[in-house]
C-alpha cells in the first residue's frame, strides 16, 4: 500500500498551498530554479513575450539586497550572482560589493584579539553591522556610505601593511586599493587617494602616473595629492604635466567641424527623435543616443500630410523636414513608399541635409536655388556626400544608406571611411575595400536598378570623389599615408572600368619619400588631375634640389612619370663642383673613376644616349688638350654615341681623331715630364682595341682599307710623331693590327712595324716570294747581318732542328725570322705568323686554314701526330692564338677523360654522352710513361685548372652506386692524373682535395676487393706518408705482397717507407721485414733490424742474468745472440757498410766469448769500468776481443804490468807478441812505470829481465838495462854485434 500524500483527492482539502518564489529558491542556493520560477511568474512571459523590464529591475533590486544580507553565507551570494547572470544582467557592483564585505568582516574579527570561543558570536554580531551599513547604502544613507569607504581604507591599509608587507606604492600595493576605488566609482563617490598619495610622499612619480591615467583621478584631486611631492622640482613638474594633459585632452575633445547637437525642431511633442551628433575620435561613442522632445504638432503635421495624396504627402513631410531639421520627417515619407521607388533619393537627401550642419548644408544646397519643388537627382547626392565626408560625418552618411540604400555598394565604402576616421583600424578597413569591389562586381551582374541608385560609372567616381576628399581632410600626413596603404594593400580601383584620375599607389610613394625630408606638399593638389599632379610633382623636386636630394629628386620623377634626365645630370654637376672644391680633385685616379661613376650612373638611369655624350663631350672641350681626363672623357662620349639610334658615322669619326690626337699629345706631355711614355693610355681609346684580332690574314687586316678617307688635318711636330710610333706599337703588341694600320693612315704616318708585319703574312700565305718583297722590306733584309746563314732567332722553333717535318722552305723561314728580329713592336705578330707557318708545314695545311679553324681544332691534329716533339711548338700555339687557358684545361681534360674510358673499358652512359673515339684517335696514351702526360698537361699555364676539372670527374665516379672495376680503375688513374697535376703546380689545397677523395676511394675498394687498383692509387700518388691507411689495409688484408710483385714501380721511398711502416707499426713481424728488405736488396735495413734485436735481446739477458749467467737458457740466448750479431755484420758488409760490420763483429766476438766463460763465471758484458776489466784480464787475445767491442783506449802498459811483471802470467807476454803489440816503446812504459812503482820482488825483477829480453831495439834494451841495474845483460848487449854502436852512441852524448 502507497504512503498516504497530498495528491490525494481526500487528503487535498488539509493541505496547505503556498508559491514558491524565486526569492526561496535563491534562499537555498539553486538558481537555475529560481530563474524558472521568476520566468512563469512574469507577467510579459505569460503574456508570450521578453521578460517585462519592470519585471527584471524589481528582481534584481531583490536578490541584490538577499545578496548582501547573506554575504557571508557564500553559497547564497553566489546563487544571486548567478541569477543575475542567467539573466544576462551585469553581476559586476553586486559582486564587487560582496568582495567588500566580506573584506570588512574579515578585518573586523582580525583586528580585534578575542579567545577562539568567542569569535563566533563576535562575528555574527560585526556581519549585521556590515549588513546594516548596506542597506544604509542602498537607501542613499551618505553617513553609511561614508563609513563604509572608511572601513574599507582602513582595511586596505592594514591588508597592505600587515598581510602582504610591501611598500605602500608597489604593485601588489596597487591591485589591493583597486578594488577601493572600483566600489567608490560605482558608488559614484570620490576616489580614494590613499596610493597616490604615498606615491607623492616617496617621489615615485612613474607610479603616480600610471595609477592616476589607468583609473582616470580627476583633475583636482591629482592637483591636490600633487602637493605631497616632497621634491619641489618634481611637484612643479608634475603639476605642469597634469596641467598641459588635461589641456590637451579638451583640445582633442573639440569636434574639428561644428555639428548640430539637437535637431532645432521646437514644435513637435511627444515624439522622440534621435541626436545624430558624431563623436569625435577622442571621444568614446554614445551607448545610449540622447532623447529629445519635440513640439506638440508633430501629430498634427502628420495627419496634415495624411490628407493629401500619397505623392503630396511625402512632399511635405519632406519639406517640413528640411524646413524643421527633422530627419525622422524623412524617414516617415520614406515609409510611404516602396524601396522601389525612383523618389527614395528625395528622402536620403534630405535626410543627409537634415544632418548635416548650416554650414555643410549651405554649401550642400548652393547649387540650386530653393529646396522646395525641387527634384532631386544622382549629381544632388553626389555633392550632399562630398559635402558630409567632408565634414566628416560619417555616421549620418552610414545611417542615411543604412536606411534608405542597404543594398548599395556604396555603404561598405562609407564605413571603410569611417572606419579609418574615428579607429584607423587597417585591418577592418581593408576588408571593407575587398567589400566594395565585391559588391559592384556582384551589383552589376545582377543588375538591380529598381532598389539601388547608381550605376558602376557612378559608384567607381563616387568612390574616387569620397576618397580624395577624404584625404584631403586628413590633418596629419600620418594619416594620409595610413588611408593611402589600406588602398595600395586592397588594390583598390584595379577592377574599375573607367579610368581613374588618381594613383594612389604614386601618391604614397611621393609622400613617403618627402614624409622623411620633411618636404611640404599639397596632396590635394595631388589628385586634382595629371597636370596639377605634374605641377606639384615639380615644385616638390624643386624644393628637394634647393636641398641637393637628388636620389629623393630620382624617386619623385620616377614615381610621377617625370623625365628623369636633368635630375641624373644635375647630380652629376651638383657633385662635380663639390669634389672640384676639395684637394681630392688633384688626384688623377679620383678623377678618373668620378668621370667612371658618371656613365655608371647615366646607365643606371637610363639615360639617352645623345644626353650622356653631349655632356660628356662638353666636360672635355673644357679640359686641356693634353690632359689624361680629356682622354677618358673622349672615350666616354665615344661610347654613348655608338649607343644612339642610328650610330652618327661622321660624329663618330671626329670623336676618333679627337682621341687619337689627345692620346698623342698625352704621350707627349708624358715623356717631356718623366721621359719615358705611359704604356697604358691606349686603354682609354674605344672598346674595339682591347679585342684582339689574331687571325692574322692579308685579307681580313689589310684589305679593305680606304687610304685616302683621312686627309691630313693637322702636321704633328716630330715629338708627336714619336709618341704616334709608340702608340702604333703598342696597338701591334695587343694584335690590333688593323687598327694601328688605320692609325697610320690617318696621321699619313709610314710604320716598317706594320709593313714588316704584313710581309711575314704574304709570305707565309704565298702571295709573294722572298724575292717579290717590297723595296722598304728587301733593304731591311739585306742590311741584316744573317740572312745568309739561314739561323732563325732563338724565340721562334725551327722545323730543320727540332721538328721531323718533311719539305720546308728554309729560305722563307729564315725570311720572316730576320723580319721578326727586326721589328720592334710586333714581335708577337711575327711570332704568331711563324708559329702557324710551321703548324700548317706539319699538318700538311694551307696558312689561311690553319688561322680561320678553330684553335682547339688545329691543337687537336698536331697532338694526334703522336710525336711528343711537337708539343714545344702546340705551346706556342696556343699562347699565340691568345686561347683561355681554363679553355686549354677542358680540352686537354676531355682527351684526357675519353683516353681514359677506352684504356679502362668503362662504356659510353658513364659521366658524358659522348662515346670514347677509337684508339688512333685519342691524344693521351694512358699506358704510356708519366712523362708523356708531363709534356701534356705543360700545355696549361696552370695546371691545377686540369687538375680541378679531372678531379671532378673522379668524384662523379664516386657518386655511382655499385661500380665495377672499370669505374674504379677509371677513378684511380683520374687521382693520380690530378695529383700529378696539383704537384706540378704546387697547389698544396689541390693536393689536400685529391687525399680527401682517395680516402673514399680507398674505402670502396676495400669493399670490392680491388687491391691490386688500391696498390696502383698508392704508388701513382706516391705520397707513403699522408697514405699510410693503405698499408693498414694490406696488411690487415694480407695482401701486403703485391707491393712485391712485378709490375709495381720500384721507387726508393716506397721501400723506406714500407720498411719504416713494418718497423713502427708491426716490430714484431720480422719475416715480412726480412721478405720486403730482401725484395729491394736492402741488406742495411735488415741489418739494422738484426742489429736491433741482438742489443734488444742483450738488454733482456742483462735483465734475467745479473746474478748467474751460468744456464743453460743463459747459453741459449747469448748463442742466439751472436748469431744476431754476425747476421748483421754480413748484411752491413754486403751494403758495404764496413764500419758498422766490424761493430757488429766485434759484438759477436765479445757475445762468443761471455759464452766461453760461463763456466768460469766470468763477466765481460755488461761491464760499467771495461779499461780497469780489461787491464786485469789474464788473456790477451780476450782482453783484444773486449777492447775493440767496447771501443776504449786500453792502458796496454797496465795490462803487461800487472800480468806479465807482477803475476808472472808469461803466456799473455807471448801472446802479445804474437798479436805484433809488444813494441820496445811498450816495454820502455812497463820498465818506468816498474821503477816508479814500490812493490819489487825478486820474482817481479826476474820477470823484469824476462821481459826486457823480449825488446828488439838494442839501444832502448842497454838504456833500460842500465836504469834497471842489469849489469849482465848490459855487458852481453856491449860484447853483441850492437856494442860498438851502442859505444859510439854513449861517447857521442
Amino acid at each position: 500500500m502507497d504512503m498516504p500524500s497530498f495528491d490525494s483527492r481526500w487528503l487535498r482539502q488539509f493541505a496547505y498551498e503556498k508559491r514558491l518564489s524565486f526569492i526561496y529558491y535563491l534562499s537555498h542556493c539553486r538558481p537555475s530554479f529560481a530563474v524558472i520560477a521568476f520566468l512563469i511568474q512574469d507577467p510579459g512571459v505569460l503574456a508570450g513575450k521578453n521578460p517585462s523590464k519592470r519585471g527584471i529591475n524589481a528582481a534584481y533590486q531583490k536578490a541584490f539586497s538577499l545578496a548582501l544580507k547573506n554575504f557571508h553565507k557564500q553559497p547564497v551570494a553566489a546563487a544571486c550572482v548567478a541569477f543575475l547572470e542567467f539573466l544576462k544582467i551585469d553581476s559586476t557592483a553586486l559582486r564587487i560589493n560582496l568582495q567588500v564585505a566580506n573584506i570588512l568582516l574579515l578585518h573586523y574579527v582580525t583586528a580585534v584579539s578575542r579567545p577562539s570561543e568567542k569569535r563566533d558570536s563576535s562575528e555574527a554580531l560585526y556581519a549585521d553591522e556590515i549588513i546594516h551599513l548596506f542597506e544604509g547604502l542602498l537607501n542613499n544613507d551618505s553617513e553609511s556610505s561614508e563609513k563604509l569607504e572608511s572601513l574599507l581604507c582602513e582595511a586596505t591599509t592594514r591588508y597592505v601593511l600587515q598581510s602582504l608587507k610591501v611598500s605602500p606604492t608597489s604593485a601588489k600595493a596597487a591591485e589591493a586599493w583597486r578594488l577601493v576605488v572600483l566600489f567608490a566609482q560605482i558608488h559614484c563617490r570620490p576616489l580614494p587617494t590613499n596610493y597616490i598619495k604615498a606615491c607623492a610622499e616617496e617621489n615615485n612619480w612613474f607610479n603616480f602616473m600610471v595609477y592616476a591615467e589607468l583609473h582616470q583621478y580627476p583633475m583636482h584631486q591629482l592637483l591636490t595629492v600633487a602637493k605631497n611631492f616632497k621634491d619641489p622640482h618634481m611637484r612643479e613638474h608634475i603639476v605642469c604635466a597634469i596641467k598641459q594633459a588635461v589641456r590637451s585632452t579638451e583640445d582633442k575633445t573639440r569636434p574639428k567641424s561644428t555639428e548640430h547637437t539637437e535637431n532645432p525642431v521646437t514644435n513637435i511633442s511627444e515624439t522622440t527623435v534621435e541626436d545624430h551628433r558624431e563623436p569625435s575620435p577622442a571621444e568614446p561613442p554614445l551607448l545610449i543616443p540622447q532623447k529629445r522632445v519635440v513640439p506638440s504638432n508633430a501629430f498634427a503635421l502628420l495627419l496634415a500630410a495624411q490628407q493629401h495624396n500619397k505623392d503630396d504627402c511625402r512632399t511635405m513631410l519632406l519639406e517640413d523636414a528640411y524646413r524643421l531639421q527633422a530627419p525622422i520627417l524623412a524617414i516617415f515619407a520614406g515609409c510611404l513608399q516602396e524601396a522601389s521607388d525612383p523618389h527614395m533619393i528625395d528622402c536620403l537627401c534630405v535626410w543627409l541635409l537634415c544632418s548635416l550642419p548650416d554650414e555643410a548644408r549651405k554649401k550642400a544646397v548652393a547649387h540650386f536655388s530653393d529646396v522646395s519643388g525641387h527634384e532631386w537627382c544622382l549629381g544632388d547626392l553626389t555633392v550632399i556626400m562630398d559635402v558630409a565626408v567632408e565634414s566628416a560625418y560619417f555616421n549620418s552618411l552610414q545611417q542615411a544608406f543604412s536606411i534608405f540604400q542597404e543594398a548599395s555598394p556604396m555603404l561598405p565604402l562609407i564605413q571603410l571611411l569611417r572606419a579609418f576616421y574615428m579607429h584607423k583600424d587597417a585591418e577592418t578597413c581593408l576588408k571593407l575595400a575587398e567589400e566594395f569591389s565585391e559588391r559592384i562586381n556582384s551589383f552589376c551582374k545582377e543588375r538591380r536598378t529598381g532598389t539601388v541608385y547608381g550605376d558602376r560609372q557612378w559608384f567607381e567616381t563616387m568612390a574616387i570623389t569620397l576618397l580624395k576628399t577624404t584625404i584631403a581632410n586628413c590633418l596629419t600626413t600620418v594619416d594620409i599615408m595610413h588611408i593611402l596603404r589600406v588602398l595600395v594593400e586592397a588594390d583598390f580601383g584595379s577592377q574599375f572600368s573607367s579610368s581613374k584620375d588618381v594613383d594612389f599607389g604614386c601618391i604614397l610613394r611621393i609622400m613617403t619619400i618627402i614624409t622623411e625630408e620633411d618636404v611640404s606638399v599639397s596632396v590635394k593638389k595631388l589628385m586634382e588631375g595629371k597636370h596639377e599632379f605634374k605641377k606639384e610633382c615639380t615644385r616638390v623636386m624643386l624644393c628637394l634640389e634647393e636641398r641637393h636630394l637628388y636620389s629623393e629628386m630620382k624617386c619623385v620623377a620616377d614615381a610621377a612619370g617625370l623625365p628623369v634626365e636633368p635630375v641624373v645630370i644635375g647630380e652629376v654637376i651638383y657633385n662635380l663642383s663639390i669634389i672640384q672644391a676639395t684637394a681630392m680633385w688633384n688626384d688623377s685616379t679620383l678623377r678618373r673613376e668620378f668621370w667612371t661613376s658618371c656613365s655608371y650612373s647615366f646607365k643606371q638611369s637610363a639615360l639617352p644616349a645623345r644626353e650622356a655624350a653631349t655632356f660628356f663631350q662638353y666636360q672635355a672641350s673644357i679640359v686641356e688638350a693634353d690632359c689624361d681626363d680629356r682622354l677618358l672623357l673622349l672615350k666616354l662620349t665615344h661610347t654613348w654615341l655608338k649607343q644612339t639610334v642610328p650610330p652618327p658615322s661622321y660624329e663618330l669619326d671626329e670623336v676618333e681623331y679627337a682621341q687619337w690626337l689627345s692620346l698623342i699629345r698625352v704621350q707627349v706631355s708624358k715623356f717631356e715630364k718623366y721621359r719615358t711614355y705611359d704604356t697604358y693610355l691606349t686603354n682609354d681609346i674605344f672598346p674595339k682595341t682591347h679585342k684582339k684580332n689574331i687571325n692574322l690574314v692579308v685579307e681580313k687586316l689589310f684589305e679593305g682599307v680606304e687610304t685616302d678617307k683621312w686627309p691630313q688635318r693637322v702636321k704633328l711636330t716630330e715629338e708627336e710623331v714619336k709618341a704616334l710610333a709608340h702608340i702604333i706599337g703598342l696597338l701591334l703588341e695587343q694584335f690590333c693590327v688593323r687598327e694601328a694600320y688605320e692609325l697610320s693612315l690617318r696621321f699619313q704616318y709610314f710604320s716598317s712595324d706594320i709593313a714588316i708585319i704584313k710581309a711575314c703574312m704574304e709570305l707565309a700565305e704565298s702571295i709573294v716570294t722572298v724575292n717579290d718583297l717590297s723595296a722598304d722590306i728587301q733593304q731591311i733584309l739585306s742590311s741584316a747581318s744573317r740572312v745568309a746563314k739561314l739561323n732563325v732567332p732563338s724565340k721562334c722553333i725551327n722545323p730543320m732542328s727540332t721538328l721531323p717535318i718533311p719539305v720546308v722552305d728554309a729560305d722563307l723561314l729564315s725570311a720572316m725570322g730576320t723580319l721578326k728580329e727586326r721589328c720592334k713592336y710586333g714581335q708577337k705578330c711575327c711570332e704568331r705568323v711563324i708559329t702557324c707557318f710551321q703548324v700548317a708545314s706539319v699538318l700538311g695545311k694551307s696558312y689561311d686554314s690553319v688561322m680561320t679553324v678553330p684553335s682547339f681544332d688545329i691543337l687537336r691534329e698536331l697532338l694526334l701526330t703522336e710525336d711528343f716533339a711537337y708539343v714545344p711548338l702546340a705551346r706556342e700555339f696556343i699562347r699565340g692564338s691568345g686561347t683561355n687557358d681554363a679553355d686549354v684545361s677542358a680540352f686537354l681534360a676531355d682527351a684526357i677523360i675519353q683516353s681514359l674510358k677506352i684504356y679502362t673499358g668503362v662504356g659510353s652512359n658513364i659521366l658524358t654522352e659522348i662515346s670514347p673515339r677509337s684508339s688512333s684517335e685519342l691524344i693521351f696514351n694512358p699506358s704510356g710513361s708519366s712523362e708523356s702526360f708531363s709534356q701534356l698537361a705543360s700545355l696549361c699555364e696552370d695546371a691545377s685548372l686540369l687538375a680541378s676539372l679531372l678531379l671532378d670527374t673522379a668524384r662523379a665516379l664516386g657518386d655511382i652506386k655499385s661500380p665495377n672495376n672499370a669505374v674504379l680503375s677509371m677513378q684511380v688513374e683520374l687521382l693520380v692524373r690530378a695529383h700529378d697535376c696539383y704537384t706540378v703546380s704546387c697547389n698544396m689545397e689541390g693536393i689536400s682535395k685529391v687525399l680527401q677523395v682517395v680516402r673514399a676511394c680507398t674505402n670502396m675498394l676495400k669493399q670490392t676487393e680491388e687491391f691490386t687498383l688500391m696498390v696502383r692509387l698508392l704508388t701513382g700518388i706516391a705520397r707513403y706518408t699522408e697514405m699510410t691507411y693503405i698499408f693498414d689495409l694490406l696488411q690487415q688484408q694480407q695482401q701486403l705482397i703485391l707491393l712485391l710483385r712485378k709490375g709495381v714501380e720500384k721507387d726508393n721511398r716506397l721501400k723506406v717507407t714500407l720498411l719504416d711502416y713494418l718497423k713502427r707499426h708491426h716490430p714484431a713481424d720480422r719475416d715480412t721485414y726480412t721478405m720486403v728488405a730482401l725484395h729491394f736488396t736492402m741488406f742495411r735495413e735488415i741489418a739494422e733490424m738484426l742489429e736491433g734485436a741482438a742489443f734488444t735481446e742483450l738488454e733482456r739477458f742483462s735483465l734475467t742474468a745479473s746474478t748467474n749467467m751460468n744456464t743453460a737458457d743463459g747459453a741459449s740466448k747469448l748463442q742466439d745472440i751472436t748469431q744476431y750479431f754476425i747476421d748483421a755484420a754480413q748484411s752491413y758488409a754486403k751494403e758495404e757498410c764496413l764500419h758498422h760490420a766490424t761493430n757488429c763483429w766485434h759484438m759477436a766476438k765479445l757475445v762468443a766469448l761471455q759464452l766461453q766463460l760461463l763456466p768460469s763465471n766470468t763477466r765481460v758484458l755488461f761491464l760499467d769500468h771495461p779499461n780497469q776489466a780489461i787491464v786485469k784480464h789474464p788473456r790477451f787475445n780476450e782482453a783484444v776481443i773486449m777492447a775493440h767491442a767496447y771501443d776504449c783506449v786500453v792502458d796496454w802498459s797496465g795490462a803487461l804490468l800487472h800480468n806479465t811483471v807482477m803475476d808472472g802470467n808469461l803466456q799473455y807476454l807471448q801472446d802479445m807478441e804474437a798479436a805484433g803489440e809488444l813494441t820496445p816503446s811498450l816495454i820502455a812504459d812497463v820498465c818506468q812505470r816498474y821503477l816508479v812503482g814500490k812493490t819489487r820482488s825478486s820474482n817481479c825483477t826476474s820477470q823484469m829481465r824476462t821481459l826486457l829480453d823480449h825488446c828488439t831495439n838494442p839501444i832502448i834494451k842497454y838504456k833500460l838495462a842500465v836504469d834497471l841495474d842489469f849489469t849482465d845483460i848490459c855487458s852481453q848487449l856491449l860484447s853483441s854485434e850492437a856494442g860498438s854502436y851502442i859505444k859510439d852512441l854513449a861517447r857521442s852524448k
